[in-house]
């Protein structure tokens, strides 16, 4: 788990949030004209705003995400997310759905409280969900306690020992050799989508020895897949990305 401080070179796309507080009567006005201001003058009788100011409405908790995303990093998934700028931001807490009802939370990364610049963050998924496919978001509390939610992303499996399958040809037509290490108990071979969705898996008995197994691929979609062998836990132990012609 790490927080980094530095410049991004990129020119990402950025998503902001804004939470707005304390609206004033004016800011009320101005809502259905599409305008987003409060008066920011003094106390006193109304007509006391010609000598105040408008300012843009008191954002509590701004967060420009430059960037979050989830991957396979030595058989965990890594969850790593930047920030363009940070106001009054307190902590984020990673949390994890294998069907977007319910969401587990996983830890908590300090933010960087007040930040004009590029912030970078990393949190390990150390014991990751033995399910197909893995849904991943952040929930950002500020200092007072409130919360925002941030975009979900999606992981294929991933666990183990992350080794990478020996495959070919690649890419393949209707048939694709594999070979296999040695593995004691059950597991099998699953053939996912670029969306993590398994369309297609084989069954293997264990094994003391290296040995080639074939693999279908004939009736699929010409694309890009992943080719994963998993223990019977659903432990990813190696893979390979393929190429269907």
């Amino acid at each position: 788990m790490t927080t980094t401080a530095g410049t991004d070179r990129r020119a990402p796309s950025r998503t902001v949030v804004r939470r707005c507080l304390g609206w004033s009567l004016g800011a009320l006005v101005l809502a259905p004209l599409g305008l987003n201001a409060q008066y920011a003058g003094g106390p006193g009788r109304g007509d006391d705003m010609a000598g105040g100011m408008f300012t843009p409405c008191a954002i509590l908790l701004p967060v420009e995400l430059l960037h979050f995303r989830a991957t396979c990093s030595q058989g965990r998934p890594l969850l790593e997310w930047a920030t363009a700028t940070e106001h009054n931001t307190a902590v984020f807490r990673p949390e994890r759905s294998t069907n977007t009802a319910g969401w587990e939370p996983l830890g908590t990364v300090p933010a960087a409280g007040h930040s004009a610049q590029t912030v970078h963050y990393a949190f390990v998924d150390a014991h990751p969900a033995p399910a197909p496919v893995t849904y991943y978001r952040l929930r950002q509390q500020d200092l007072d306690g409130r919360t925002t939610m941030l975009p979900v992303v999606t992981l294929a499996r991933c666990g183990g020992t992350d080794h990478v399958l020996a495959v070919h040809p690649n890419p393949a037509t209707d048939m694709l050799w594999v070979g296999l290490p040695a593995v004691e108990g059950p597991h099998r071979l699953e053939l996912t989508e670029a969306t993590g969705r398994a369309v297609r898996h084989l069954q293997l008995a264990p094994g003391a020895v290296l040995r080639t197994a074939e693999f279908p691929l004939a009736g699929l979609a010409e694309g890009s897949y992943q080719l994963s062998l998993c223990d019977d836990q659903g432990n990813r132990l190696a893979w390979a990305r393929i190429i269907k012609q």
